[in-house]
């Protein structure tokens, strides 16, 4: 089944669930064409509710401040499965974070199986490109391939703020200042383990992944460029094990 906002004719989100007093299951939706001028979540919008999106295409959506493909907020649990998140924008007019997915203040969040390609921010001080996650530190992000994404600012390819990235693939994403693969920000509880994360790109410092506080392990960073400082990683406060870092480099 296709749930089509038919964006630029309507401006309307595709789908909304919104103090749901029960599991909610979406599984094998195509969303697409979907606009939001308020809140967040150009093609799904979850608040105050516990769900599985399962199955899914999200692709071609809009937001104008956060989430444009899926937004998710102040909820007790999300489940991301076997998705396709692409081509969907946020952030067209101002700030917003989370180009492909946003996920803020979720108790328990996990994202596994999913392609997560082609999402951009169009404002500025934007961060997340392909996943933007926040205040939610039992979100896990696994066996997920994020490539082609773009920042304006943060992260281009996942932006975490407490969370867990493991066995994925950050290829080929770009951001305009810092990360062009993956920012871990601000929280002692982030954590990248076995994961690649190569040919990426930042406008300023960082190409591969830059933290601010966080955990770095069992992790392969190659042939990421950054036109600042630190073309494979750039950090304040990190702790690193059991890495490769080859064919970086930085034009500071």
């Amino acid at each position: 089944t296709f749930i089509n906002g038919n964006y630029p004719a309507y401006n309307i989100r595709c789908m909304e669930i919104r103090n749901a007093p029960t599991l909610v299951t979406v599984d094998g939706f195509t969303i697409t064409n979907g606009y939001t001028l308020v809140n967040a979540g150009g093609g799904i919008f979850v608040t105050n509710s516990e769900s599985s999106i399962l199955n899914c295409t999200i692709s071609g959506n809009r937001a104008e401040t956060s989430g444009g493909g899926i937004g998710v907020r102040n909820s007790s649990s999300v489940v991301i499965t076997n998705c396709i998140i692409s081509l969907n924008t946020n952030g067209i007019s101002g700030a917003g974070n989370g180009g492909g997915l946003w996920i803020y203040y979720v108790t328990g969040g996990r994202v596994a199986n999913c392609t997560i390609v082609s999402n951009r921010q169009g404002g500025v001080s934007s961060y997340g490109g392909g996943v933007y996650v926040d205040s939610s530190l039992n979100c896990v992000i696994t066996n997920c391939i994020l490539a082609y994404n773009y920042s304006s600012d943060f992260g281009g390819g996942v932006f975490l703020s407490g969370g867990t990235m493991t066995r994925s693939i950050i290829s080929n994403n770009s951001s305009r200042v810092v990360g062009g693969g993956v920012t871990l920000f601000n929280s002692y509880n982030n954590m990248v383990a076995y994961c690649t994360i190569t040919g990426n790109r930042s406008g300023g410092d960082s190409g591969g992944i830059s933290i601010n506080r966080g955990n770095l392990y069992n992790c392969a960073i190659t042939k990421n460029y950054a036109v600042g400082d630190g073309g494979g990683f750039q950090n304040s406060e990190a702790v690193v094990r059991n890495c490769l870092f080859a064919g970086n480099q930085a034009g500071g």
